[in-house]
């Protein structure tokens, strides 16, 4: 398994991950559909010298479709409980139900029991999330990183 923080830190900021590490499962990748938000290049040290234009044949509509799916799944990817410290994300407690730690549970029960595919509460999620982004936390702007995505 790969626990590569970059795909974390570019699904917090609205980008689509770029994986390139050959044979490499990511975090919740049996659970969470990683090719719909997520580009991966296989055979990645070949392809490092032609990166630019394969990334730019990418088309802008597909591009779009996975950011839109990614500002569903990102808290997925994100450990949001803290251990009393700082709080990284404003009013995260909103979106506990369905950060890193739950992603873990349902992939022990999917391995377990085998009677899912994706986390049930998909819809309740992303219903979440989107009002996460409607109600800017105490004070906050708008989120920039969606800002250029179609309305909910």
């Amino acid at each position: 398994f790969g626990f590569p923080t970059r795909v974390y830190e570019s699904a917090a900021a609205g980008c689509v991950p770029l994986i390139m590490m050959d044979g490499v499962e990511s975090a919740y990748e049996e659970l969470l559909p990683y090719s719909s938000f997520a580009l991966r290049m296989n055979d990645s040290l070949r392809q490092i010298a032609t990166l630019e234009p394969l990334l730019r044949a990418v088309p802008a509509a597909r591009v779009a479709a996975m950011r839109a799916e990614l500002r569903c799944l990102w808290p997925r990817l994100l450990w949001l409980r803290h251990d009393g410290t700082a709080t990284p994300l404003p009013e995260q407690d909103r979106l506990l139900k369905y950060d890193a730690f739950e992603s873990l549970f349902w992939t022990l029960r999917k391995r377990l029991r085998g009677d899912i595919q994706t986390p049930p509460d998909r819809e309740e999620a992303c219903a979440a999330v989107r009002d996460y982004f409607k109600r800017s936390a105490r004070g906050w702007g708008p989120w920039a990183n969606w800002a250029d995505l179609p309305a909910w």
